[in-house]
This record gives C-alpha cells, sequence and structure tokens, in this order.
C-alpha cells in the first residue's frame, strides 16, 4: 500500500489539471457572453439569432441555429479567425506540388463546377456610414438623337500590344514562372485570385439568356435594348499561368459569342471584351475581389456610350480618390490565405463633378430617401469597400443628372458589377434607373412604361448570364 506522501505529486497534477478546465471554461464563459458580440464581419454573413416557435423547437432547428448564432458572432470573430490563419500558415494549409516545367500546382477542394458557374456574389447590403451628395454643378452636355449606334461585336478582333505578353509561365521564354495555386476553388496566380469560368459549353443555359431578353425586347417596341456580359478576371490574366489553366480563357469568347449569336436584331449587342483587353495592363481588376475595379467599369461604359453614339466625359474631369489596403471577398473565398492578406491593394473611385440627385428605394420602389450613390464602409470592414458604389445591391436606385438633358432615360439591370458603372453614365443619360435582377420585385415593363424609360441596359457577370439561378430570375421581371 502507498503511502500518502506518494500520492502528492499524482494528486497535486489533478488539481492542477482542474484548475486549469476551470480557468479555461471561466474565460471562455467571459469571452463568450459578457463581452460584446460581433455585429459585423468583414468576411462572412453572420448566423443570425434564430425565430422561435414551437416546430423549430420540436424538430430542434431553433437550438441548432442558435449554437450557430453564438459561435458566429463570438467577440472579435473576425481577428480570431486571422490569428488562426496565421497560426496554420506557420504549419502550411496546402500540399505543394511543383511540376516538371517548374509551375507551382495544388489541388485543393473540388473547385466550381465544369457545368454550371453560380453567381459568387456575398451580398454586402447594409452601410456603416452615410457621406455628403454631391452638389457641385454641372456641366450641361449637348442634346444627341435617340437613334442608336452599334459597332462591329466580333470579340476577340482587339489586337493589343503583345510585346510584353509572353506567359511567363513558358518556361522556354527563359522567364522564371509565376507560383500558382488553387485553394477552396479559387485559383491564385502571383498575388491574384480568380474564379476559374468554365462557362456553358453544351448550351443549357444560354439559349434560355437570350430569349429572356428577345422575348423583353419584342414586348417593347421603341425602347432601346442593350446585353453587356461582364468577363470575369480570369478571362484576361491566366496567360502567365500553366498551359491547363491558360486555356481556360477561351471559354469566355465561346460563351461571349453564343449569347451575340442567339440575340434577335431587337437586342444590341455591346462587346467589352475588346476594350477591356486592349487595357489589361492595368488596374481593371481586383486581385483580392471578385469584382472589376472602377477603372474597368469606365472603359465599359465608355464603350457603352460610343456605341450609342452618346456624350461621355474622359476620366480626368472626374474626382479620383484612394483608399489603401483594400483586402477583397478573396481572402474569405481562399480560406483566408495569407498570400492575399499580405498583398492588399488600393480602392479607387472617380466621383462625376456634376449636380445630381438620387433616391434609393426598396425592390418595389417604393419608401425612397435621398443618398449619394456612394456609401461609406470603415475600415474594420474592408472587404465590403466595393459595396460603396450605391450600397451594392440594397436598393432599387434613381438619378437624376444636371450634367445631362438629352431626354434618354436608362434603365441598367444588373448583378453586383453593375453597381461600378454607375458614376459614368451621368453624362450620357438625363435619368439612370438601377434594378438587380436577382432581388427585383417589379416587371421591367411596367418600369419602362411608369418612368418613360427609352434604353435597357442588361449588364452582368459573365457567370450569371449563364447561370441558372439569375436567368430564372431574370426571366420573372422580364415577362
Amino acid at each position: 500500500m502507498k503511502s500518502p506522501k506518494n500520492n502528492r505529486p499524482l494528486l497535486f497534477a489533478r488539481l492542477f489539471s482542474l484548475f486549469l478546465i476551470i480557468i479555461a471554461f471561466l474565460t471562455l464563459l467571459f469571452f463568450t457572453v459578457f463581452l460584446p458580440r460581433t455585429e459585423v464581419s468583414d468576411y462572412d454573413k453572420l448566423t443570425p439569432m434564430p425565430t422561435f416557435s414551437v416546430g423549430s423547437l420540436l424538430d430542434g432547428s431553433y437550438f441548432a441555429q442558435l449554437g450557430d448564432h453564438f459561435t458566429d458572432t463570438v467577440f472579435s470573430r473576425d481577428r480570431i479567425k486571422d490569428l488562426y490563419s496565421r497560426i496554420t500558415d506557420l504549419f502550411g494549409k496546402e500540399t505543394v506540388t511543383v511540376n516538371d516545367k517548374g509551375h507551382t500546382e495544388v489541388d485543393i477542394g473540388p473547385g466550381l463546377p465544369s457545368d454550371d458557374n453560380s453567381n459568387f456574389d456575398p451580398g454586402y447590403d447594409t452601410p456603416s456610414d452615410t457621406t455628403t451628395p454631391d452638389t457641385s454643378a454641372g456641366t450641361t452636355t449637348p442634346d444627341t438623337s435617340t437613334g442608336t449606334t452599334t459597332s462591329d461585336t466580333s470579340f476577340g478582333t482587339t489586337t493589343p500590344d503583345t510585346s510584353s505578353d509572353t506567359p511567363s509561365g513558358d518556361t522556354s521564354s527563359g522567364g522564371a514562372p509565376k507560383p500558382e495555386i488553387e485553394v477552396e476553388g479559387i485559383f491564385i496566380l502571383d498575388t491574384r485570385a480568380m474564379e476559374i469560368y468554365y462557362g456553358d459549353s453544351s448550351l443549357k443555359r444560354i439559349p434560355s439568356f437570350a430569349e429572356a431578353l428577345n422575348g423583353f425586347a419584342a414586348s417593347m417596341p421603341g425602347v432601346n435594348v442593350y446585353s453587356m456580359p461582364i468577363p470575369k478576371a480570369c478571362a484576361f490574366y491566366l496567360r502567365d499561368a500553366s498551359e491547363a489553366k491558360r486555356n481556360q480563357e477561351g471559354n469566355t469568347l465561346r460563351d461571349l459569342k453564343a449569347i451575340e449569336e442567339r440575340l434577335s436584331t431587337d437586342v444590341h449587342a455591346v462587346n467589352i471584351y475588346d476594350t477591356l483587353n486592349a487595357h489589361r495592363d492595368e488596374d481593371i481588376y481586383f486581385r483580392t475581389d471578385h469584382h472589376w475595379t472602377s477603372l474597368g467599369a469606365y472603359y465599359a461604359a465608355k464603350q457603352f456610350a460610343s456605341d450609342l453614339g452618346l456624350p461621355f466625359q474622359d476620366l480626368s474631369v472626374y474626382e479620383r480618390e484612394v483608399r489603401p489596403g483594400f483586402l477583397g471577398t478573396m481572402y474569405k473565398y481562399t480560406n483566408m490565405n495569407a498570400i492575399i492578406r499580405d498583398n492588399p491593394e488600393d480602392f479607387v473611385t472617380y466621383k462625376p463633378p456634376v449636380s445630381y440627385t438620387a433616391t434609393f428605394y426598396n425592390q418595389s420602389f417604393q419608401n425612397g430617401f435621398d443618398h449619394d450613390i456612394f456609401f461609406h464602409f470603415d475600415d474594420d470592414h474592408r472587404s465590403m469597400w466595393y459595396s460603396t458604389f450605391i450600397n451594392g445591391d440594397a436598393y432599387a436606385v434613381q438619378i437624376k443628372s444636371g450634367a445631362c438633358s438629352n431626354g434618354r432615360k436608362l434603365l441598367l439591370v444588373k448583378d453586383s458589377y453593375g453597381n461600378a458603372l454607375v458614376p459614368f453614365l451621368l453624362y450620357s443619360f438625363e435619368e439612370v434607373y438601377v434594378v438587380d435582377a436577382r432581388v427585383f420585385n417589379l416587371k421591367l415593363r411596367d418600369v419602362v412604361s411608369q418612368y418613360g424609360i427609352t434604353d435597357v441596359l442588361f449588364a452582368e457577370s459573365l457567370f450569371s448570364s449563364v447561370g441558372s439561378d439569375y436567368i430564372n430570375s431574370l426571366k420573372g421581371i422580364c415577362q
């Protein structure tokens, strides 16, 4: 039989372990109950507090969501996740292999489905602050005819300067290949994160997209209807990647051409692929976010105005504002990858120096309030900065420009890519109406009739153009 003296180390160890458990429990209790809870995340949509009902109590969903809510809204949750990301980076999160050509490749996650591309928009909607509307005097632009002109819309016809376009991933050129990895289905080339566009090779959805636009245009005689699908960044920035990824660039051209071929003569195709391709060496797409930049939207708006023969102002007249440190949605989509985290970028806006009024409504054009077309999101919510443009997708918007009196009224039907176009349309149209096809509640024909719309532009990312959910929404409002 062991003496009590020999049991003291074991007893001490047990008491010490119990003490640590109690301290950990009290720390966790204090951290989760008494500290303020996170109300807005920079990276995710937080799980809301569940609404109690007898049904949800009986099926267990109430307590399941309640647990998710308390876990998801823990104090300083974004900083905790960022710290976790930094710790896991020390031990490695991916298995990286280098192929015999020197290209860095990682096979992680299922990636995006090859037969469907869902809309990748996170849909941040709530502003954390407001800004003062710009009331500076505008410049009146000359009246122009209401007729339209169209340009040659054969895609891929522009030949940009290719003197420096030899893919660095091609080791035959002697240049060092850019590092490339794939994380959670997102492809990272050097410091740029991109969704890979697989598209609609089987033509399951493109005909439906074209039919929705064709049917709407046929029902709106006298109204000019335009289609401007917006390519994703991968259409222009895979040329430095390994061959397997580089070949994916052709999917964009294939689908843009398929869409145009199926549009009726009542719908005018606007080719912005060649326009953007000519400026691919500029910052026309974000590196850390899945959207294009304000500069990319400017070039697209300029092409649109040129096709219509409408007035347009050079970028030099706009007020350029730069916010450093932008870390967009790709940080979340890549599971808080260190490459994205350590390479933030500038968020640039171009504010038109014109007088205008902008009224923001709910999705039925009711309960409006006036606001600048730019909303402010603070530095603690960097990934939400793209919602600077018209507050993201939260509202239907009516804008009356003081810079244009040509009688042209535009209805912009869009997904989140269309938001960045808005500031550049005020010199070309007397009034601009903006609706998001995914959430708008009214029929477009009723909006056209009520507000005397002369032009309708469908502008959405190519992911949306071939996405089943977006097309179904479009069909609903185009009837």
